[in-house]
């Protein structure tokens, strides 16, 4: 009698970790965790030729990523609340903007979000040469005027 109890419990034992495994096997259950554990990191963050260049790591499962940026407030020197900027499906991006600012990503799968990245910061400053004049003696002299709408130093 002993022993069949000692066996039941086994066996129970051993049904409720193959249906713990199998829970875990089913689709959504350990991606989902795993999914809103992860977090892509930005790679990279320039600015070229009057646009903003990001460019972050892949996140396995994501259907798009979201961008969101703040704006640094050039009178206090502190950044203001993060807004959505854009989507996208690619892992990079380049789009058209100037002034200073913080970028962040997160990945999103259906309803299911990842952690955001780490925030990058990006000045973004247009120099464009207005003049260029040849000086006597064989001097070059360049006048470059710079066009940054947040007024940051």
């Amino acid at each position: 009698m002993y022993v069949m109890k000692r066996n039941r419990i086994k066996i129970s034992l051993i049904l409720a970790v193959f249906a713990m495994v199998f829970f875990f096997m089913l689709p959504g259950t350990t991606y989902a965790a795993s999914f809103q554990n992860s977090q892509p990191k930005i790679k990279k963050a320039q600015y070229l030729y009057n646009s903003v260049s990001l460019q972050w790591s892949k996140v396995s499962g994501a259907k798009k990523y979201e961008i969101e940026r703040r704006v640094m407030n050039p009178k206090t020197g502190k950044y203001g609340k993060y807004k959505l900027w854009t989507e996208t499906k690619k892992t990079s991006i380049v789009k058209k903007t100037s002034g200073d600012f913080q970028y962040r990503v997160r990945a999103v799968k259906g309803k299911k979000y990842s952690k955001w990245s780490s925030p990058k910061r990006v000045f973004a400053a247009y120099a464009q040469i207005v003049d260029r004049t040849y000086e006597s003696g064989g001097f070059l002299t360049i006048e470059v005027k710079i066009t940054n709408k947040t007024k940051s130093p």
